[in-house]
């Protein structure tokens, strides 16, 4: 059993000084959502993986299999941006779905990582992005270890280890499109996990897996 840990905030507010005090434009509320976008690349499934290949031994020194792991047929996980890119079933003229959630602050951010992407993969630019209702997200402190993140898998149909180093120990699927990344918080034993989910029906199950 994954024992989990109440989290209380704290804030602490000291003014010294009104005349060094400087004014805060509040950004206005977070919006969460789902930006997706789907483009044709002229190149075959395998020319595509032998592009990817080049590009992130280029930009980060790592194999194809850890920056982008698949997590299913024809399904990856790009872990340098916690993204979800789907190929299709043509033999050429491939069309690329890719999917991250974001929200206000981030969504431009977000788009300009996809956007390279397809670039990689030669696809016509500009491309086209659709904001979507947002995934379900949860987060929490437990005693685990990513041993035991790695056995939740056996609970969860088509969840994959993936080695990544972005973190502590992370599980993704494809279909429905959820994640399990852990991070150390400093004390022993200790983890913090961040659940992403499609629906809340995904995430009730994520949640029973943890639990369990």
């Amino acid at each position: 059993m994954l024992l989990r840990i109440a989290v209380v905030p704290l804030a602490i507010m000291a003014l010294t000084d009104c005349a060094a005090a400087q004014a805060v434009i509040p950004l206005g509320p977070v919006t969460q959502e789902l930006v997706t976008t789907q483009f044709r690349t002229p190149l075959t499934y395998e020319a595509a993986l032998a592009k990817l290949t080049a590009y992130y031994d280029e930009q980060l020194a790592r194999k194809l299999e850890v920056a982008f792991p698949e997590i299913g047929p024809r399904q990856h996980y790009e872990t340098w941006h916690d993204m979800w890119v789907y190929f299709g079933p043509e033999t050429e003229n491939v069309t690329v779905t890719m999917k991250r959630g974001s929200d206000n602050v981030t969504n431009r951010l977000v788009k300009n990582w996809m956007l390279t992407f397809a670039g990689r993969l030669g696809a016509q630019i500009p491309i086209e992005y659709k904001e979507l209702l947002a995934p379900v997200t949860s987060e929490t402190d437990i005693y685990a270890t990513p041993k035991d993140l790695s056995s939740l898998m056996k609970s969860l149909s088509g969840m994959k280890s993936i080695r990544t180093w972005q973190h502590l120990a992370l599980i993704a699927s494809a279909s429905p499109m959820s994640s399990i990344a852990m991070e150390s918080v400093g004390l022993h034993g200790v983890h913090h996990i961040k659940l992403t989910a499609e629906n809340a029906a995904s995430m009730k199950q994520l949640n029973a897996a943890l639990n369990q």
